[in-house]
């Protein structure tokens, strides 16, 4: 900051953390507006104007603003292209030949679990929960809802292996994020963070695999309707093996540790490679890419999974992004923040109270903006000098910040990665937060080792 900002008082701290959230809840939970765009931009007006009557001039709320949007501008670019590559990977065939052979070979007594692990397993492989959420997801979701599993249920298992990747991946900016920020080495953090995912994984794995199936009673008609769906997809979708190039592109690419905006060009490129060696024209593929994908197969089940994706369809969850990020600027720049952690660090006087508090400070970053990123990296700076002065090494401080601000920002339901598989799927994380087993576990075995 070119000038210094003085910190507010506790209670004029809470005001400008209080009135705006309230603000965001209200419009969330009493008047139900979904995506809460407005709710969160009236936030940001709110959070702007207790700062300026705090004396916060005009120019150093819009720097912060303006800064909390650079350090996260590559999820913009994350988010477009993975809305595009969605449709492609549908109108190419991968999405329906991974359906196909999922009905095909899924034991649904087993479903759960292989959806955590294949979800974990791609998302570490590619390092972006979207990109698995919005391709591994979006088939298993199929699958699952071919088989007669709730759509909560189903989601559950998913969102948590994605989640699981994109916090341990050395390709995810979320892993790289919160090891720079706290100045921790790449892989000493991914070892650090393995003492509190590794147990909380085993936990879950051992819960989706007893799960069982929900619908035993109605065995007849799940098969019925999977057979529909099998046969549909054999006269409608290619399912040539030429459709698993997009997926080989991508986990290939990543595997080399290609960067994740190019590793994603050129997975989209691999699709639509794919579709006009199928037939498809390059007009319908830009339409695709940029609107989405419209299935028009007859059988109604089939046509909702398929029709879906499209950089338009992500336009929500970016301006939710973008609303986000700018509030969180202001609290961080006017203060505020400041001096709420000043307030914990005096109560937080044990290695177990000061883990406990970064999560929980994590978790209310999350809850007033529903940003991944900002609750990281605003987190990881404001205790860093604190674990500093304790002796507690850097790899403790980042990996407590990615058990709560990575694997609970899809849990809240106004957050950005929430509203991303509300874009994609329809279903609200209301419905899924029961299932994630692994994200309530990871901070929980956080405060054990603390």
């Amino acid at each position: 900051m070119s000038e210094t900002v003085r910190k507010p008082a506790l209670w004029q701290a809470a005001v400008m953390i209080l009135i705006p959230v309230g603000i965001i809840l209200y419009g969330i939970v009493v008047m139900r507006i979904m995506p809460p765009v407005v709710p969160l931009l009236l936030a940001v007006v709110a959070a702007a104007s207790c700062a300026l009557l705090m004396g916060v001039p005009w120019e150093t709320l819009q720097r912060g603003m303006f800064d909390a949007l650079t350090r996260s501008q590559i999820a913009v670019y994350i988010l477009i292209l993975v809305g595009a590559l969605i449709a492609v990977w549908i109108q190419c065939g991968t999405i329906g030949m991974v359906i196909y052979w999922g009905l095909k070979l899924i034991s649904a007594k087993w479903f759960f679990l292989a959806a955590f692990i294949v979800a974990a397993v791609a998302s570490t492989i590619t390092g972006t929960s979207f990109g698995c959420i919005g391709t591994v997801g979006v088939a298993f979701y199929g699958i699952g809802t071919a088989l007669g599993y709730p759509a909560g249920m189903i989601l559950g298992p998913i969102v948590g292996g994605a989640m699981l990747g994109d916090k341990m991946s050395p390709v995810s900016d979320s892993t790289n994020i919160a090891a720079s920020n706290c100045e921790t080495d790449l892989f000493e953090h991914i070892g650090s963070m393995m003492y509190t995912t590794f147990p909380a994984a085993l936990v879950a794995c051992i819960c989706y695999a007893f799960m069982g199936s929900p619908l035993e009673g109605a065995g007849d008609v799940v098969d019925a309707q999977v057979r529909t769906i099998i046969q549909t997809l054999e006269q409608h979708s290619n399912l040539s093996l030429l459709t698993l190039l997009p997926p080989l592109t991508l986990f290939t690419l990543a595997w080399r540790r290609f960067p994740v905006v190019p590793t994603l060009v050129l997975s989209i490129l691999a699709g639509v490679l794919v579709a006009l060696l199928d037939g498809a024209s390059v007009d319908s593929l830009i339409k695709t890419a940029t609107s989405g994908f419209v299935s028009d197969t007859g059988v109604k089940s089939v046509d909702v999974l398929l029709s879906r994706g499209g950089m338009l369809s992500v336009l929500p969850t970016l301006l939710l992004f973008v609303a986000s990020l700018s509030f969180g600027g202001i609290l961080e720049i006017s203060g505020v923040f400041g001096t709420i952690i000043d307030v914990i660090l005096k109560w937080a006087t044990t290695l177990a109270r000061l883990i406990g508090s970064t999560l929980f400070v994590a978790f209310c970053i999350l809850l007033g903006t529903g940003n991944m990123m900002l609750a990281s990296i605003m987190t990881g700076r404001a205790f860093a000098g604190t674990y500093r002065e304790r002796g507690i090494h850097s790899k403790v401080l980042s990996r407590t910040c990615e058990d709560s601000a990575t694997v609970l920002s899809i849990m809240i339901p106004w957050s950005v990665p929430a509203f991303f598989v509300m874009g994609v799927l329809g279903v609200s994380a209301w419905e899924f937060i029961p299932y994630c087993y692994f994200n309530i576990l990871c901070p929980v075995f956080a405060l054990i080792y603390a």
